[in-house]
């Protein structure tokens, strides 16, 4: 019986992170749309061209998000990169704990993890 349980629970996972795919997949094709149609407005007012007419009515929208980017979201990603997207920009913090009521021996083996892991803290 246990192992028909870990089967249906590695199913529950497998079709949840499927659907979790598919999301992400299609607001990634939501926002492909949204960078393109920024870049065309972008390219006409560059060039002192009119607007394309498709793109008129969602004008003043698209301005003031084209107005309020920054460097790194000026530019389109996937959803695959969105892991690893903020990597170097901030080092990680990283919290060693221990249980509620620790020995002086596993007191001091957290304070010395904590020296090994940089930009660690201690939680005791």
């Amino acid at each position: 019986m246990p192992a028909s349980s870990s089967a249906a629970a590695s199913h529950r996972r497998q079709a949840r992170l499927r659907r979790e795919y598919l999301y992400r997949k299609s607001l990634s094709t939501k926002e492909s749309s949204d960078y393109e149609a920024k870049r065309r407005i972008r390219d006409a007012l560059s060039q002192g061209k009119s607007l394309p007419t498709e793109l008129r009515a969602s004008y003043d929208k698209l301005k003031q998000d084209i107005d309020h980017e920054d460097a790194k979201h000026e530019v389109n990603t996937s959803h695959v990169d969105d892991e690893y997207g903020d990597a170097g920009w901030s080092d990680p913090r990283v919290c060693v704990t221990t249980s509620r009521s620790p020995s002086s021996r596993l007191k001091q083996f957290s304070k010395e993890v904590k020296l090994l892991i940089p930009n660690s803290c201690v939680s005791i």
